[in-house]
């Protein structure tokens, strides 16, 4: 999270709209973690917050990550997102944080260009980096609310160009929204869903007759997988999810057809 001093508004935007990630993840099942680092690296990467790490477990999670990322506008104005990323998770003041069995995802906020430097000047320095804390490339996503490509203006205000951050975000099939829209609700429910696409769960974009789901993978019925009726979504077993690149199909009769 950016923390300098023209933040303010977007930080509360993000606290208001923290329900939205994480009731989606509740939804899901997922047995998260999220911790918050600001784009100032001075504190050497360290999370933040009386509750470092927001878990399944914290009582109230909504709250205490809401907490997280109101993260103050007295931060350094030279904003290195990769930077306090790659601090916090090689910092072993973060214990435990990472997992071998869990997909990495990084989500930068800033109203400004990325402009880390420890890693070297080019997007790829960063991503591999990240790319090889996990067993697969495909175990990583960045995303970004930013000014994207060439910077935005609208009713939260104006923002510079993304830089980096954007370049990033497309790189690992991430997404990136603007930080100029007036409400986030949308792009924190996007952020948070293709984050559970990660976990093996594909939400289908109508409402199925539950027994006329069918699964194929490069053309061949797929194994290990149930359709969660309450999520609407094909959730594949740990061990059984497809692998990167491979075409996924999911058949089935619509509720809503006539």
């Amino acid at each position: 999270m950016d923390n300098s001093g023209s933040m303010a508004d977007q930080q509360a935007m993000m606290a208001s709209n923290i329900d939205l990630f994480v009731s989606t993840f509740t939804s899901f099942g997922l047995d998260y973690r999220i911790a918050t680092v600001t784009t100032d690296v001075g504190n050497g990467g360290l999370f933040r917050g009386t509750v470092p790490v927001v878990t399944p477990d914290t009582p109230n999670p909504e709250v205490a990550f809401a907490e997280n990322v109101v993260t103050g506008i007295f931060g350094s104005d030279f904003e290195r997102g990769f930077d306090s990323a790659y601090l916090a998770l090689s910092n072993s003041a973060n214990p435990d944080f990472l997992r071998e069995n869990a997909a990495l995802v990084l989500v930068f906020v800033s109203d400004e260009p990325e402009q880390s430097i420890l890693l070297g000047s080019q997007t790829s320095d960063y991503v591999e980096w990240f790319q090889s804390l996990k067993s697969s490339p495909a175990e990583l996503m960045m995303s970004d609310i930013t000014g994207g490509e060439i910077g935005c203006s609208g009713d939260a205000g104006d923002a510079g160009p993304g830089g980096r951050y954007p370049l990033a975000s497309a790189a690992t099939g991430g997404g990136s929204g603007s930080i100029c829209d007036a409400d986030w609700g949308a792009t924190i429910q996007d952020l948070a869903v293709e984050t559970s696409l990660l976990a093996g769960f594909f939400v289908l974009s109508n409402v199925p007759l539950p027994s006329s789901v069918e699964v194929m993978i490069e053309g061949a019925p797929a194994t290990g997988w149930t359709f969660d009726e309450a999520t609407n979504a094909v959730v594949f077993e740990q061990g059984a999810e497809p692998a990167e690149g491979v075409e996924v199909t999911v058949i089935y009769l619509s509720v809503d057809c006539p």
